[in-house]
């Protein structure tokens, strides 16, 4: 999606951003995966990166510049990269945010912003679209990912909303890292509906 250039433009899409985990992301996406092998296996689709894909970003003290979270659209990430580089914790706690997590979520939404614009130039003048976005937390931060999607939307002319009765809250239990199994973790599932007037 970062990339793709289509001969017409579009009317509709369904879809959800990926999700920012890079540990869980074969598992999350294996039907996703399955349909893309399929349609190579047609020679429908010859371009598709698996080997770089959206949200599974690697973070690093080089990412730095590249991913400047000055240069990112949406107001709402900024804020929220604010808030993780002003964490009160302990040193150990403070440089992980330093060093790992700021770095990760620039990058991530630095991802996310640039297929919007890229996917937007292709859509049509009556364009109906919908995304399915969980919001995560981080440090007890919520993850802004639906408010990125309707901010960077809302710059490039579109409409957005979400669409109140198809919120509802998820809960599941912690279970990779050590510190948080048994605890519960609770995200909110939005649908965001995205158009042209």
């Amino acid at each position: 999606a970062r990339n793709v250039s289509l001969e017409r433009e579009f009317p509709a899409m369904i879809t959800s951003p990926p999700y920012p985990n890079s540990a869980n992301f074969y598992k999350m996406f294996a039907p996703e995966n399955e349909c893309i092998e399929y349609l190579r296996s047609k020679n429908i689709i010859d371009n598709y990166q698996i080997e770089e894909p959206s949200g599974i970003s690697v973070s690093s003290s080089d990412d730095k510049g590249i991913f400047n979270p000055n240069n990112l659209i949406s107001e709402s990430v900024k804020t929220f990269l604010e808030q993780l580089a002003n964490f009160e914790g302990n040193k150990k706690a403070k440089y992980a945010m330093k060093q790992y997590y700021i770095p990760f979520f620039a990058k991530y939404f630095f991802g996310i912003e640039r297929i919007i614009k890229n996917i937007s130039k292709m859509a049509s003048k009556d364009f109906d679209g919908y995304f399915v976005v969980v919001n995560n937390t981080s440090r007890k931060f919520i993850v802004p990912v639906a408010e990125n999607i309707m901010d960077v939307f809302s710059s490039l002319d579109f409409n957005a909303e979400i669409q109140d009765e198809f919120t509802r809250e998820l809960s599941h239990f912690g279970g990779i890292n050590p510190v948080v199994k048994g605890r519960k973790a609770r995200h909110m599932e939005y649908t965001i509906k995205i158009w042209r007037s």
